[in-house]
């Protein structure tokens, strides 16, 4: 099992989520707010810092790949508290894209410097979830 870390620095952001419901096709199935001071120290630590705190293996329906499968989320992480992403969840995309390649990592990390809200997109068994969490 690979250890991979690169969502997690998305994800622990969602911990300061506010609501939780079930997910409807034009309302995000959670939504929340982070503190723009922890949004903006979450990322100067650079996705580096995270490498240890989440495991996550590659999800597949057939042989199309289509996101990161949350294998354990590790006590270190700043994402073990939080009430919404769990073990066994599948990130799909965030922020409207996938994260297949690190290239594609790269470009959402840079964009996060420039943006207002996040959006994550994940597959709980056969259920997908929404959530959104604004930065202010």
């Amino acid at each position: 099992m690979k250890r991979f870390c690169l969502l997690n620095v998305f994800l622990s952001m969602l911990i300061t989520s506010v609501a939780y419901g079930q997910p409807a096709k034009s309302e995000p199935s959670v939504q929340g707010q982070i503190e723009h001071s922890v949004f903006y120290e979450v990322l100067a630590q650079g996705p580096q810092r995270f490498i240890a705190g989440l495991e996550v293996v590659g999800a597949f329906e057939g042989k199309k790949f289509i996101g990161f499968r949350i294998v354990q989320i590790l006590p270190e992480s700043p994402l073990y508290q939080n009430r919404f992403i769990k073990a066994g969840d599948v990130i799909l995309k965030i922020n409207g894209q996938s994260v297949e390649r690190p290239d594609q990592f790269m470009k959402i990390w840079e964009k996060l410097q420039k943006t207002n809200e996040i959006e994550v997109l994940w597959k709980r068994g056969e259920e997908r979830m929404r959530g959104i969490w604004r930065i202010l």
